[in-house]
């Protein structure tokens, strides 16, 4: 499972789509997208504080009860701190939309 955000999803999904196919071989099977908080239109290179917010906790969350693919692979893997194994994908999914619910869009 992989944690972050994006200006464009569907961008980025097409990215981590190629990288991962070509480092280790996987599809990406399912995805979700956080709603109203994640597709709010800005500029591709601002930070948007709330989402900011939200991916600190979910990604904090997802550390103490995950493998960090970095940490599982620290050879051949570049930076893959946002990338999980042996997660629940309902489980990561439930725990970040009450916290998207719960941050505030401004």
């Amino acid at each position: 499972m992989k944690v972050g955000q994006s200006t464009s999803l569907s961008d980025r999904i097409d990215t981590l789509r190629g990288a991962f196919r070509r480092a280790h071989g996987w599809e990406i099977t399912r995805q979700w997208s956080s709603g109203p908080l994640s597709t709010e239109k800005r500029h591709p290179n601002t930070r948007h504080a709330e989402l900011d917010d939200a991916e600190r906790r979910v990604l904090r969350h997802a550390r103490s009860q995950y493998f960090q693919l970095s940490d599982w692979m620290p050879t051949g893997v570049n930076g893959e701190t946002e990338t999980f194994l042996g997660v629940s994908f309902g489980n990561l999914v439930a725990y970040t939309d009450v916290v998207v619910r719960c941050t505030g869009t401004g």
